[in-house]
Formats: structure tokens, sequence, C-alpha cells
């Protein structure tokens, strides 16, 4: 989740070259039951559009605009993964891959149960060889995973894990390996790979590209070291300081925005929720493993009132547009202007509402963010709908060859997006997707079968008792967590021996998890589609 200042490297073998070019492909849902890895795809060839060389390539799959995975190695076998620039942990779901550990080097009594805005990955940190685009990192810490909640869409896609490209101050297995063996092996995988080569640049540049679109030949890229030559001109761009520049305090790849523009209208920032940040500013994530983007909640409000037929379906918590309905966004970042293509802002979907038959409607992927998730650290959480628009690279700080400190880590972005081409690919595209799915439905229908089902307007229908109890359910494992984790080891040692004791009665905790990070989560997820399979993953 933050710049890397670790300068002890953990990877002996020097890389030969540090440059890494990997061309995304597109690719369509397969069967999540099938546990066979991808096989590598061969590197694309030079003269492809959105294409380079460099020092090794991979596939790297765009599933339905939604999740954007590649792959890494262990032994023989190939995980397909998430990029998630929104958090720094390894993690792979290794019932999977049966044996895929079994060359391990160390399986630690470390375990952990990673939670994100939707789900959760509990397992053991244990330490193997891996290998990241052809390039092999010896001892990689990694959280082998024995049970996941909510990961269901990784899983349709067809990914196993999640490659976290933040730094280690937020990384989980960091701090816990620092913390029981007191040094760095705990590392991220990027931090390995940078402090294999620290000559070299340590920085990681992203193009997403966009499925449903006219641009049928583009495929986005994932390069470390490097940059795609077609968006070479980033280079020129400003540089942008995090948000929270110290590493030590868990900054994140986030930084400050002057502006929000909507409708073709800059709309006044309010109080930023992060402190020291100056007034009429706000703080904007930038997150990889976000699908959709999310504002604050009076800036959405007071936006969606002005769009004209927006209808909000309390019972799904989604707002639907019409389906022609040529929205205008643009964030300014440095005095720069980033517009967002019309195809970003909403997505056509199928379903059968209420008592109708099923329809088509098209959902805003523009929302109001709830600010507990958040926590004060970020405004605005820009996930894919602003990343597709934008070539962007994460900077973890140059180093200085006459030193070999590492500098103040800094973002980029190239607006990669032409507004006046994107109205006719909108319209034409839009057309297009609208062909292949049922009829369009009645929003009006739609809004008042929603007061009749839902009168208080609360989304999903207003909490139950049902839903109190889960919550603290859920909250459980997290206090128990604050009581350090000897009480806890002791506290199982008892329960296994209560187990034991009573041979032969129903575990009512089984299948619950064991452990939980000390920090807790969320008090409200963000928002789920529960309209159509291809839900996304987020990170918190």
């Amino acid at each position: 989740m933050r710049p890397s200042a670790v300068t002890v490297p953990l990877v002996a073998a020097a890389l030969a070259h540090a440059a890494l070019h990997v061309p995304v492909t597109r690719y369509h849902k397969r069967d999540a039951s099938s546990a066979v890895p991808f096989n590598r795809v061969a590197a694309a060839a030079s003269n492809s559009p959105g294409t380079t060389t460099g020092f090794g390539s991979l596939s790297v799959i765009n599933s339905q605009n939604i999740l954007y995975i590649t792959d890494l190695t262990i032994g023989n076998t190939n995980i397909p993964i998430i990029l998630d620039t929104g958090s720094t942990d390894l993690w792979i779901d290794v019932t999977k891959f049966p044996g895929l550990l079994s060359n391990a080097q160390n399986h630690t009594d470390i375990a952990l149960n990673l939670t994100y805005g939707i789900g959760s990955a509990l397992g053991f940190v244990s330490v193997t060889d891996i290998e990241f685009a052809d390039i092999p990192v010896p001892n990689q810490a990694l959280l082998a995973v024995l049970k996941t909640d909510q990961q269901d869409a990784l899983y349709d896609a067809g990914a196993f894990g999640i490659l976290g490209l933040g730094s280690n101050t937020l990384s989980n297995i960091y701090l816990a390996m620092q913390k029981k063996y007191g040094d760095n092996r705990g590392q991220s995988v990027l931090s390995n790979i940078f402090s294999a080569n620290a000559s070299e640049p340590n920085h990681f540049a992203i193009f997403l590209d966009r499925m449903g679109d006219l641009d049928n030949s583009a495929h986005g890229t994932f390069s470390l070291g490097t940059y795609n030559p077609s968006y070479s001109a980033v280079q020129n761009q400003p540089e942008l300081p995090l948000a929270v520049p110290d590493a030590s305090s868990g900054a994140r790849w986030s930084t400050v925005i002057d502006a929000v523009e909507l409708s073709g209208k800059n709309v006044t920032l309010g109080k930023s929720t992060v402190s020291g940040v100056q007034s009429g500013k706000a703080v904007a994530l930038f997150d990889t493993g976000a699908t959709l983007m999310y504002i604050p909640k009076d800036m959405a409000d007071t936006w969606f009132k002005s769009i004209p037929d927006i209808v909000y379906v309390s019972t799904q918590d989604v707002y639907f547009v019409p389906c022609n309905a040529e929205l205008e966004v643009a964030i300014w970042i440095k005095g720069n202007r980033y517009p967002i293509h019309p195809l970003d802002i909403t997505k056509p979907v199928a379903a059968p509402l209420f008592s109708f038959p099923n329809s088509t409607y098209c959902m805003m992927q523009i929302l109001p963010m709830d600010t507990s998730i958040s926590d004060g650290a970020f405004d605005l959480w820009l996930g894919e709908v602003f990343l597709r628009n934008a070539y962007s690279v994460f900077d973890f700080g140059d180093t200085d060859p006459s030193t070999n400190k590492t500098g103040v880590p800094y973002m980029k972005f190239l607006s990669i997006t032409d507004e006046n081409a994107a109205t006719g690919d909108f319209r034409t595209s839009r057309n297009q997707s609208l062909a292949a799915l049922p009829a369009l439905g009645n929003l009006t229908a739609v809004a008042a079968a929603d007061k009749q089902t839902n009168p208080s307007g609360t989304p999903g229908g207003g909490p139950s008792v049902e839903d109190d109890v889960n919550k603290l359910v859920g909250w459980a494992p997290a206090m128990l967590g604050l009581l350090g984790f000897n009480a806890l080891a002791l506290l199982m040692l008892v329960v296994i021996g209560v187990m034991l004791l009573r041979r032969g009665k129903r575990d009512t905790s089984a299948g619950a998890p064991r452990y939980q990070p000390v920090h807790l989560p969320p008090k409200h997820a963000p928002y789920e589609e529960p309209l159509y399979e291809e839900h996304r993953y987020n990170d918190a």
C-alpha cells in the first residue's frame, strides 16, 4: 500500500535487467471450478498496438472491465493473481493448487486474516521462491490461504490470489514477520525486486484497456522500470507527491487533487477529511483493485439531483440513469485535466427487478462514498473508472547514485481520453451493447415499485435484527485480536481441550476465523453489485 523505505536487499541474485513490460490481453470469464493454472503466453509481437519489448513478458488479463489479472510462477505452476495498487500483500489460495508449496523454505506459525473492502483471506505465512514476469524472487513471503470469504468474483474471473503493488509499511505480512523475526524477510514482491537491482528505476506503469469500445486493437500494459512507448510523454508530466509522504505513517498511492468537474462545472471541494490538506483541495486514492469511483457524498447527491431521470433503487442500493445519458466527468490534478470516458461512467446490466421481466438498465459507476471506509485517509476513491483514462506511473522514489538513498515516492498521470472521439465512441458502442441485451426497462415503474417495497428508502430495505447480529459476529474476531496473540493462543488451547473432552458434539465454531489483524474492519462495506455476475473486487 505504501512506498518502501527498506534498503536492505532480501533477494540474493542480481537481476540481469530491471525493465519489464507485460502486455494486457482481453479475457472472458471461465469456469472458476477449474484449478488448472493458465499457461504462460508468449509476448505479443513488438509491432502490435500498445506493446513493447522488455526483459520478460506475460499475459495480463482484462476480465470484463472488472478485474485485471496477471500470473506469477511457483515451481512449474503459473498462478493467476489480481494486480492491486490498493494493497501490498501477496496471497494465494493454495487449496486450488495441491502441493504448490511442497518445496517452500519455511512454513511459519504466523496466521493472518487479510480483510478487504469486500471479503477476506485467511491463512499462514510461508516463504518460498517465486518468479514474477520472468524475474526470480527467492525467499518471498506470502500468505498461503486456506479459507476465503466473499472472493467468488476472483475465482469466477480465473484468479486465485492478489498481488499487492504497494509498499511494506501497510503490509500485514511484513509487519508480522518483522515483529516475530526482527528483520525484513517479509518484504513485498516489488520491494524484493527493486532491492535486488537498486541502480535501476523502481517504478511500475499501468495502462488499463477498456472492453466494449471501438478500439479493439489496443491492449493494456504493465511495465516495471520502463514505459509503454505509446505513452512515453508521461515522463514530461508533473510529479505528484503522495498525500502522506512519510512511509512510516502509512502512505498510500494517493495525492492531492485540485477539483472535480461534473457536467461541465467545477464542484467546490469541501473540507478534506485528511489532516493538513489545503482548503479547497482533496485527497484521492488510486486503486486498480477497485472497479468503481467514489466521490464525497454531498458532492454526489448534488450532482445526481441535476441528472435528468436518474432513479435510486433503495432495495438494491444502486442508481440507474437512461442508457443514452452522456455524462461528463473530469478530475483536475496539478493544473492538468483528466476527462473520463462516458462508457466508464455508466454500465448496462440485465436484471429482472421486482415483478418486471428481465430488462436492461444502466447503472452509475461513480457513487457516493461513506467516509467511514476511508477513515480519514482520503476523500475520493478513484478505481478503474478513472485509471482507464490515464496512463499511470507509480514510483517508489528515485535513488540517488551518489548516496544510494531513495527519494520521495510520487505518481504521474498522462490523460489518454480524447473527449471528442469519446462522444462518438460512446454512442456507437453503447448502441451495440444494448442491441445484444434485453429491452430497456421502465425506470419510472422501477422507482414506484421500489418505493412500495421499501417506503423508508433505506439501502437494502433497512437494518434487521439478523444484520445487527451478523455485525457483532463480524466484529468479535477483531476485538479478540486486540487482546494479543499470546492471549488468543491460550484461548485456543483451552478451546481445543474442551473439544477433546466433549468429542462427538457438534463444533459450532467450525469455519470461523481464529485470527484477525488488530485493525478493525470497515463499518460499512462499499457498494456491491447484486444485479450481475461479475462483482468487482475492492480494497479498503
